[in-house]
């Protein structure tokens, strides 16, 4: 029994290590059990008896995870997040209205027309992490125009190996229409728009992934003039 006990109760001397114990003390929900460093005083973890696990010495952890093994490890809140950055020098472009791929200046860009719904696409292979909850980031800037805002649709098109279809068949999820409704004030200054995807076409691990990003010059909030241009595309998706 450990009834009104405040000190280590096992005393663990690892040849050539620390010292670490594992102890217990009386506490406002039942007592509470530790593993502690003596060198320092460290605490490792704690639980107590109302069934609360803290790991005390990590106060700025938001998210604890564990590897499949039994390692838990402690991250910030983006720690579940995990990233498919989509480069736009490696951008496919459709036979027709594609956006521009153009190097001419200190960073390659998309060049997407102000009048011609023009698009690009990438495609990879989903990771084993991936979840339901996909994200895509523009990061764009505008040739020339410093007022109004400007639109894009985003859709998915997700192949599971053994599915019944032909791979060169286009079947893409529903669009997804995102907007910023207000462009950089001066032309060349970076912005980006967010864009929480409604469809992923039944997306999962493993997946052939096909994601088209389209200028949608016809939506009524893209009404900024001159050549969108799009710097960097990225996916982020909650992991499983």
């Amino acid at each position: 029994a450990l009834s009104g006990f405040a000190g280590p109760d096992i005393t663990l001397v690892p040849t050539g290590g620390d010292t670490w114990h594992l102890g217990a003390e009386n506490g406002p929900a039942g007592g509470t059990a530790f593993f502690s460093n003596s060198t320092d005083g460290r605490r490792f973890w704690q639980a107590d008896g109302a069934g609360s696990f803290y790991l005390p010495q990590n106060t700025s952890c938001d998210i604890l995870r564990t590897d499949g093994f039994g390692k838990m490890s402690c991250g910030p809140a983006n720690a579940d997040l995990g990233s498919i950055n989509l480069p736009v020098t490696a951008a496919k472009l459709p036979a027709t209205n594609p956006c521009v791929i153009d190097n001419s200046e200190n960073h390659a860009k998309l060049l997407c027309d102000a009048s011609t719904a023009e698009n690009a696409f990438w495609q990879f292979v989903a990771p084993q992490d991936v979840g339901a909850t996909l994200t895509v980031y523009v990061t764009y800037a505008m040739a020339s125009a410093t007022t109004g805002g400007v639109s894009i649709d985003v859709s998915v098109m997700a192949t599971s190996p053994g599915d019944a279809v032909e791979v060169n068949t286009q079947s893409f999820g529903a669009v997804t229409n995102c907007d910023d409704g207000t462009v950089p004030g001066t032309a060349g200054f970076l912005d980006s728009i967010t864009c929480v995807l409604t469809d992923v076409d039944g997306l999962a691990a493993g997946d052939l992934v096909k994601v088209d990003v389209q200028r949608e010059v016809t939506d009524a909030a893209d009404t900024a003039t001159g050549d969108m241009e799009w710097y960097g595309v990225e996916v982020r998706y909650t992991r499983t």
